[in-house]
């Protein structure tokens, strides 16, 4: 590092964490906020929120969110997988809560699975969120948050 080799002793992440302090502050652009008819559509994505020890071996840990798109109603859950199996089962969990699932589910990271698991919840009875009262009236009596 060039700092170094002008007689600096310390390392890079103290140079980072020193200019972190003395940055002004990111300006916060104003956010258009999407709105979407209940029972519309849903995002979903996963968070690494930091590791677990499961089994004596250290695991990263994640939080798979799915956020209903009118009323902002969230389903999170922990896990320690991201394959497809898990992800269906949290989907279909994620659905089972909201009492059906929206006609549309967005992420660009799992998209193909997310169609994969609302056939799999129309096989266990679970009715798209046009078609389902529950998930409807309670998007329409929470209104957005």
């Amino acid at each position: 590092m060039e700092i170094q080799e002008q007689g600096y002793p310390g390392k890079e992440t103290q140079v980072k964490a020193f200019v972190r302090e003395i940055r002004p502050p990111k300006e916060v652009l104003a956010v258009w906020r999407f709105e979407t008819p209940p029972g519309e559509q849903a995002q979903v994505d996963w968070a690494h929120v930091g590791y677990v020890v499961e089994d004596g071996v250290r695991r990263k840990a994640y939080a798979f969110v799915m956020v209903l798109g009118y009323s902002r109603f969230r389903f999170v859950a922990f896990t320690t997988r991201t394959d497809t199996a898990e992800l269906i089962r949290l989907h279909l969990e994620a659905f089972q809560l909201f009492g059906g699932f929206p006609k549309t589910i967005h992420s660009a990271q799992v998209k193909p699975t997310s169609r994969r698991a609302a056939s799999r919840a129309s096989r266990a009875g679970l009715t798209p969120g046009s078609n389902t009262p529950s998930l409807s009236g309670r998007e329409a009596r929470a209104g957005p948050r």
